[in-house]
């Protein structure tokens, strides 16, 4: 059984920015001069106040301050500060040699989808972790799921397993993850340096975080209990809270004995 979630909605500026920041960058830096580059780098950094830390070991010394979430007047200020940058970028294409009005009409687009999230009322759940941790059986067991009147969609996000210093799949995983109101992070085991980094970095950028121990049923009671209190304990030097419980989302099934009135047992 998966322990019942608080699931809170907080309006991130973290992950609308890093939307939108990883739109303008990856779509503008092949076409554009240094300037508008240089441009977009200022907005997504100062407007959305995104922050980025890869540790390389799994305890860190320093733990930088979460990101607290905005309120609804805020978010829709930074959004609509886009659209200048938007129309510059339109009015530079057209002395530009290579068209990319395509490119100008997505950005508009997912402008006008992020507006258009801040009124959804279902409720974005991720299910994170490195391949083998147990996400799609936890993801089956949780859909279709309702809190009250709101729908809460179940998303499974592998993490990506190849170099840290692979900027497509950084891409890839942080856009995978942006729009989700709380991610669950499963291990099945003590934190990896990799997972202490993933962590970090999700706490920092304000996502709501519970961290999930799955496959409990494969370690003895006193050494769960030691895997356990290791996580609860590594999570405290987060920013934030995070929530640590176990579950098998799997279990192995249980051989029970039953003895009849003669003495026999089956």
């Amino acid at each position: 059984m998966v322990s019942p979630l608080v699931l809170k909605r907080p309006i991130l500026v973290g992950g609308l920015g890093l939307t939108a920041s990883l739109w303008l960058l990856n779509t503008l830096q092949d076409s554009f001069d240094g300037s508008l580059v240089t441009s977009a780098l200022v907005l997504g950094a100062g407007v959305w106040w995104w922050r980025h830390r890869q540790p390389s070991a799994v305890t860190t010394p320093a733990t930088p301050a979460a990101i607290a979430p905005a309120s609804r007047a805020t978010v829709l200020a930074a959004l609509e500060a886009l659209l200048p940058l938007i129309e510059q970028v339109e009015q530079e294409g057209k002395t530009s040699e290579t068209p990319y009005q395509v490119q100008v009409a997505r950005l508009a687009q997912r402008q006008g989808d992020l507006v258009a999230a801040l009124d959804r009322s279902d409720l974005r759940v991720a299910v994170v972790g490195a391949p083998g941790t147990g996400k799609t059986t936890l993801v089956q067991h949780l859909q279709p799921t309702t809190l009250g009147e709101q729908a809460l969609l179940i998303t499974e996000v592998n993490r990506p397993a190849s170099s840290p210093d692979d900027s497509s799949a950084a891409t890839d995983w942080a856009a995978a993850i942006a729009d989700q109101d709380a991610l669950i992070y499963l291990v099945t085991e003590d934190l990896t340096a990799s997972a202490q980094g993933d962590l970090l970095t999700l706490a920092t950028a304000g996502h709501t975080l519970v961290l999930v121990l799955n496959k409990q049923d494969h370690y003895q009671p006193e050494h769960r209990a030691t895997v356990l209190a290791n996580l609860q304990r590594r999570v405290q030097a987060l920013p934030g809270t995070v929530e640590v419980v176990a579950i098998a989302a799997a279990p192995n099934p249980i051989k029970v004995r039953t003895h009849q009135a003669d003495g026999t047992h089956q």
